[in-house]
């Protein structure tokens, strides 16, 4: 009898000793937490989850051990059992641990729903989150919500503390990922968000630059121009702006417009190569629009300027062969075009197109030839450039099936 009660005391006393050793175990992690000491914390946890694997404020401490160390899978699984095993403690719910878990839900694990789950419980703790935002946002988009994703995303496009550069690569890898029915079917929400995020920056060029070049690509001419014409108001003297926004206006506006632009433009531009590339596009416009002699003016200013930029020389070589001028001047111009760019279709085409007008008809069917290869058959007047030289040279039945499949495309 006495043994018994000797045997049970020292039980009782072996109880208590254990849970204060692991108490003291707890304490002494979280220490080395604090000092930065998260590998030898985690020896120590790895023992401590042998003894009691079912212990919360182990795998706790083990989250944020692999937290710090960058191991986000690892610290999420960590941080998902102890939730599981105290669900009712708000150390394990705090919103960066819901985060985390959320940000491997969807990354990692594929859980949008557990993912949509932590952050919208995160927001619910702190509703001015970006990472929660995002991930609340990707976790619908993923789930093909799109009214919902459209809602969650708005906090974040109208953030004017966020990084308009970084909503603008969210952005653009979101546009990549678009199908054609998605677009038909939600584009009003979806033009909004580049108009959200330029509004919300209104002076930021990377903001103002993606909206208008998504409405350039989706035929909105209009639109783009006014995008471009805010970002070149703010930075004048910047080629790349004053460039988008002549050519948005030449698609949106005519010729003429786009040549006043450039007009404007030439008061703000300093660079020779930059003033180049202005004289140039006023030369395409002032030949479009009938003015020849003033449009070989612009491209002897924008060569003066810069004698080797090659769509200058191939554009002037080119309107000169449309003349039917100057054509050993073209053919010594479009030459030094192919030798920096030799698998151009349309440098091709230009070159061969002035051996032909000079009688060479013989030296010209190689290079219509190699233009085939790189993409000539995709356009109509390369191929009935090269059926007419096809035809100079006997070659009948060629020339028609090149003529025929010339036809095929202008319709």
């Amino acid at each position: 009898m006495k043994l018994r009660k000797l045997i049970a005391a020292l039980a009782v006393f072996a109880s208590a000793w254990l849970s204060k050793a692991h108490e003291a175990d707890i304490l002494d992690i979280a220490s080395l937490t604090s000092q930065g000491s998260y590998e030898v914390a985690l020896d120590s946890l790895r023992q401590m989850v042998q003894r009691d694997s079912l212990d919360d404020a182990v795998w706790y401490y083990i989250g944020v051990c692999h937290s710090q160390m960058g191991r986000g899978t690892e610290a999420a699984s960590a941080f998902l059992k102890a939730q599981e095993l105290d669900p009712n403690n708000p150390d394990y719910r705090a919103f960066y641990i819901l985060d985390q878990i959320g940000l491997e839900a969807l990354s990692s694990w594929g859980d949008y729903e557990l993912a949509a789950k932590c952050f919208r419980e995160s927001l619910e703790k702190q509703p001015n989150d970006i990472p929660a935002i995002l991930g609340l946002s990707e976790s619908l988009r993923m789930q093909g919500n799109w009214a919902g994703y459209f809602s969650s995303i708005q906090p974040f496009l109208t953030c004017e503390t966020e990084d308009a550069g970084f909503a603008v690569n969210y952005l653009s890898q979101v546009f990549k990922e678009l199908d054609a029915r998605t677009y038909a079917l939600w584009h009003e929400k979806i033009d909004a968000m580049p108009q959200t995020l330029a509004s919300t920056h209104p002076r930021d060029s990377a903001a103002l630059l993606f909206a208008g070049s998504w409405f350039l690509s989706t035929g909105q001419d209009g639109k783009s121009m006014e995008y471009f014409r805010q970002w070149r108001d703010l930075d004048p003297a910047n080629i790349s702006a004053q460039n988008l926004l002549i050519y948005a206006t030449e698609r949106t506006e005519g010729e003429e417009a786009a040549l006043a632009e450039c007009r404007e433009a030439l008061k703000w531009v300093s660079g020779a190569k930059e003033r180049s590339s202005i004289y140039s596009s006023m030369g395409n416009y002032l030949y479009q629009l009938g003015h020849e002699k003033k449009a070989f003016k612009s491209f002897e200013q924008a060569l003066k300027l810069n004698p080797d930029d090659i769509s200058t020389l191939n554009n002037y070589a080119y309107f000169l062969s449309l003349s039917g001028k100057k054509l050993r001047k073209a053919e010594k111009m479009s030459r030094r075009v192919l030798e920096s760019n030799p698998d151009n279709d349309s440098y091709l085409d230009t070159y061969g197109w002035i051996l032909h007008l000079l009688g060479r008809d013989a030296q010209a069917k190689p290079y219509f030839k190699r233009a085939m290869i790189y993409g000539g058959k995709e356009s109509a007047t390369v191929l009935l450039h090269y059926s007419e030289v096809l035809e100079a040279l006997g070659e009948k039945d060629l020339a028609d099936y090149y003529r025929k499949l010339a036809e095929m495309k202008e319709k």
